[in-house]
């Protein structure tokens, strides 16, 4: 009996992985590579070349705040160009010059600058590069979880072995990124070519994105979580390193945070369909809450890594949900726009509230009390979306 479900459970991840374009596969494998070793370890890296927390927070913050007003430029760039594809490409371009100008010098301000540049581009490339996938990927046999879960795998191997690779000579992240970011820039030209809608006649008013109340809706919960992420991936490597931490458990642990991804992302698809996005959106948020509430009170490096592994559930739960949404609800010419928005509102909106801010409270009161605010402000905007979708249980059959 065990033999044959083994034989249908191979036969299924074969018809499943078959139909998905390895180029795109792969980029996205490099693509979330790349932010593996760069997101894991920049804090360390300015940590080492003596940067205070507030002075990291304040970096943080300041390359944000360009990051906002760059977010929507390269949504409305993206779906205005003749082909979206094109944005992607200087976007790649640019990260990878970003990357190397780290090693033109370690003054703080200018410092300060390149992580802004880095930021600027880098800040368009996921909602520009998944617009591209879900539009493509309408009609065909594959899907966008599919290919996401190339992400997942390229980070997982990544964020696990480059521990064992920097051996705390964290400056080595540089080159490491860029290599990985000339990879994606020359299979970025592998992509489907996909046409900027709003390069023709038609144009829709971005009032409609704002009348979509279930999307504004869910993008401010989004925010919700987004905060304490934010918190986890600028602050706490810091604090586990404080705690006996070593880069090697660093890797470990955000390789457990990311490899849950993987069946997640590849349920993803049907368990929507089956449950709706409410109720995978309030799980995601439950999960969350209880993750940052473990994280407070843990201290030994073994069980914080295994904590972190309800990373997955929560972090697929609400960006899966939120970029498909947006993919079938909103009009052609807007939907670039409308990715670039959440991952403003989401995630650059997050980091600027939590950059200088968030250093001077981990500072203050320690990264894990932090955590236990972030669980708490979670746990109250999953009640009030719990509450929301209750009372309009059939959100989903009326028109956005």
């Amino acid at each position: 009996m065990k033999k044959v479900i083994r034989i249908k459970l191979i036969a299924a991840l074969k018809k499943e992985f078959t139909v998905i374009p390895i180029a795109i596969f792969t980029l996205y494998m490099f693509s979330y590579g790349a932010m593996a070793i760069y997101s894991t370890y920049l804090n360390l890296y300015l940590n080492g070349i003596g940067f205070s927390q507030p002075q990291i927070g304040m970096a943080i913050s300041i390359s944000t705040f360009f990051a906002l007003m760059a977010q929507m430029a390269w949504g409305i760039l993206s779906d205005r160009a003749k082909r979206k594809n094109t944005i992607v490409h200087v976007i790649f371009a640019g990260c990878l010059v970003a990357a190397l100008l780290y090693y033109v010098s370690q003054n703080f301000v200018f410092v300060m600058g390149v992580l802004t540049l880095y930021v600027f581009f880098s800040t368009g490339l996921p909602p520009c590069l998944d617009n591209i996938v879900l539009e493509s990927s309408e009609g065909k046999a594959w899907n966008y979880g599919q290919i996401r879960m190339g992400g997942t795998i390229g980070y997982c191997i990544v964020v696990l072995l480059i521990g064992f690779v920097i051996h705390e000579e964290y400056a080595r992240i540089f080159f490491m990124t860029a290599i990985a970011l000339l990879v994606c820039f020359l299979l970025s030209f592998k992509l489907p070519v996909v046409p900027g809608h709003r390069s023709g006649k038609h144009k829709s008013s971005f009032r409609i994105l704002l009348k979509n109340r279930p999307l504004m809706i869910m993008i401010a919960y989004n925010l919700s979580f987004a905060l304490g992420m934010s918190f986890f991936y600028s602050f706490y490597p810091i604090y586990f390193s404080s705690i006996g931490g070593t880069s090697v458990q660093i890797g470990v642990m955000m390789f457990f945070c990311a490899v849950i991804e993987i069946p997640c992302l590849f349920l993803a698809n049907r368990v929507v369909k089956r449950f709706g996005v409410e109720r995978v959106l309030i799980v995601s948020g439950l999960v969350a809450a209880l993750r940052w509430l473990l994280l407070s009170f843990l201290q030994n490096p073994t069980l914080i890594i295994a904590a972190n592994t309800l990373h997955g559930i929560g972090y697929t739960g609400f960006s899966y949900c939120i970029v498909v949404y947006i993919n079938e609800t909103v009009p052609p010419d807007l939907k670039a726009t409308a990715q670039s928005f959440n991952v403003l509102i989401g995630s650059v909106f997050a980091r600027l509230i939590f950059g200088y801010i968030g250093g001077l409270a981990s500072e203050a009161f320690g990264a894990n009390n932090i955590l236990l605010v972030a669980c708490a402000v979670l746990l109250v905007s999953t009640v009030l979306f719990s509450t929301w979708a209750y009372r309009h249980k059939n959100w989903r059959n009326k028109e956005a």
